[in-house]
């Protein structure tokens, strides 16, 4: 995408790229966000997962940072956190694990119970639907394969991309991402408003290219329809 390469760094793809990876398992960001989406309104009461050491621990100190630096951005706040995690007590992060690992047992065997409880109807609809939604995913990886100009990065995701340049993840993906998401929501609208600003520059050149794309589409369809018309009429001279 051309205007896309025009407002961003050179070493902007390498980073996105690393981004894709981070909101992409089998199925790209929002696919996935609308399957959770649809998870939660098919079964509202499905257990939840325990959190993850590095996230209890988040929970533990968070509130004993944030009275000690009342100035600290969130940001700062969870950069102090993972510093003060990398640090801490191999016997304490022990406990932590001790911890997760048997209320995610406990997890798991209330998880099996509740799938007894899911029917077969209400499983069959839910996999109808969420099919359907992968398949519109692959359906627009098709369109952008033609050449359809890539929606641009919102400004979370270019907030994100940003931090990935200051500082390089030392925990897993789903928990850098969470914790990039904790950072977003509790950021004012004053330092927030720089991604916005570039989101939307971006999202304009977007409609221009994508408008031109549209158009070429529609030139090319006439080409196309005028080359078939052409064909037949040679075929029909042919056989006369």
């Amino acid at each position: 995408m051309a205007g896309f390469g025009r407002l961003v760094s050179p070493g902007f793809y390498n980073h996105f790229l690393n981004a894709r990876c981070l909101l992409t398992g089998s199925y790209q960001f929002i696919s996935t966000k609308a399957i959770k989406q649809l998870e939660n309104e098919f079964f509202p009461n499905k257990p939840k997962k325990p959190l993850t050491p590095f996230f209890k621990y988040m929970k533990i100190m968070r509130p004993s940072i944030v009275n000690k630096f009342p100035g600290y951005k969130s940001s700062d706040i969870v950069k102090e956190l993972s510093a003060r995690w990398a640090l801490e007590d191999p016997e304490y992060k022990f406990k932590l694990n001790k911890e997760y690992d048997t209320e995610y047992k406990e997890y798991m065997v209330k998880l099996i119970e509740f799938e007894k409880t899911i029917t077969p109807e209400q499983r069959e609809n839910y996999m109808k639907i969420k099919k359907n939604i992968i398949k519109k995913k692959e359906c627009k990886e098709d369109v952008t394969l033609l050449g359809k100009p890539k929606r641009p990065p919102s400004a979370f995701i270019l907030y994100m991309l940003n931090q990935m340049k200051v500082q390089k993840p030392v925990i897993k993906n789903k928990e850098y991402l969470k914790q990039l998401s904790i950072q977003w929501n509790d950021m004012n609208e004053r330092d927030k408003q720089q991604f916005i600003d570039q989101a939307g520059k971006l999202m304009d050149q977007y409609n221009k290219e994508k408008v031109e794309w549209n158009q070429n589409k529609i030139k090319e369809s006439h080409k196309s329809d005028s080359h078939e018309q052409f064909s037949d009429v040679q075929n029909k001279n042919k056989n006369i």
